[in-house]
C-alpha cells in the first residue's frame, strides 16, 4: 500500500483540481494481504453499502482474480497496475470490467515470441524456477512461464516445457538443450569431427 497510496492521492488531487471541482471523492483503502479471501469480502462489503463506484487494485494477482470476477456482476470497473497472469486478458469471459494499466506476462510472451519469429526460431525450450522471484509475488516465475506456454500454443510454436531446481540445471541443460540447440550446424560438424 505504501507504493500505491501516494499515486492514488496525487491522481485524485489532480483530477479534482483540473476537471471535477464540484465532485467529492471518498476513498476507502484496504489491504488484501495478497490472498483470494479478503479482497472479495472487502468488495462485497462496499457493494452492500453502496459505497463503491470504481476499484483501484488489487495489484496482487491472487487478490485481483476474485475481485475481477465478481466486479462485472455489479458493473464496477477495476483498474490495476497488477494482473500479470495471462488469464486476466480474457475480458469477454471473466474480467469484462478489468483494465490492466501496466505490463503483464502476456506482453512479455508476445515480445519473446516476436523475437523467435524474427529470427525464424521455431522451437523453444522454456526453463524456469517454480519458486523464482517469490519475493515479488508467490508463483511469479510460474505465472510468467504459463503465459509463455499459452501464447506459444496460440501461435502454434513448438516448445518443450521444463521445470528445474537449482541442483539439476546443469544436467538439464546438457540433456535437453546441449549442443543440439547451442551451436550452428557447421559448428556441430566440427565438434563431431574433432571428438
Amino acid at each position: 500500500m505504501e507504493h500505491s497510496l501516494p499515486g492514488i492521492e496525487v491522481a485524485i488531487s489532480r483530477v479534482r483540481r483540473q476537471f471535477l471541482h464540484h465532485v467529492k471523492f471518498h476513498v476507502t483503502y484496504r489491504d488484501s494481504g495478497c490472498n483470494g479471501r479478503d479482497a472479495p469480502v472487502f468488495l462485497f462489503n462496499m457493494v452492500s453499502t453502496n459505497s463503491v463506484d470504481v476499484v483501484f487494485g488489487p495489484v496482487c494477482d491472487y487478490s485481483l482474480a476474485p475481485v475481477g470476477r465478481y466486479a462485472p456482476v455489479w458493473n464496477i470497473p477495476v483498474l490495476t497496475s497488477g494482473g500479470f497472469a495471462h488469464d486476466f486478458g480474457r475480458k469477454e469471459e471473466e474480467f469484462s470490467t478489468l483494465t490492466r494499466l501496466g505490463q503483464n506476462f502476456e506482453d512479455l510472451a508476445e515480445f519473446v515470441l516476436d523475437i523467435l519469429s524474427r529470427f525464424s526460431w521455431d522451437t523453444s525450450h522454456l526453463i524456469y524456477d517454480a519458486n523464482g522471484r517469490n519475493d515479488i509475488i508467490e508463483g511469479f516465475c510460474f505465472l510468467a512461464a504459463s503465459g509463455m506456454i499459452q501464447k506459444s500454443k496460440e501461435r502454434k510454436v513448438t516448445n518443450a516445457f521444463h521445470m528445474y531446481d537449482t541442483n539439476t540445471i546443469e544436467e538439464l541443460l546438457v540433456q535437453k538443450v546441449g549442443l543440439q540447440f547451442g551451436v550452428k550446424p557447421w559448428q556441430q560438424k566440427v565438434l563431431d569431427r574433432n571428438g
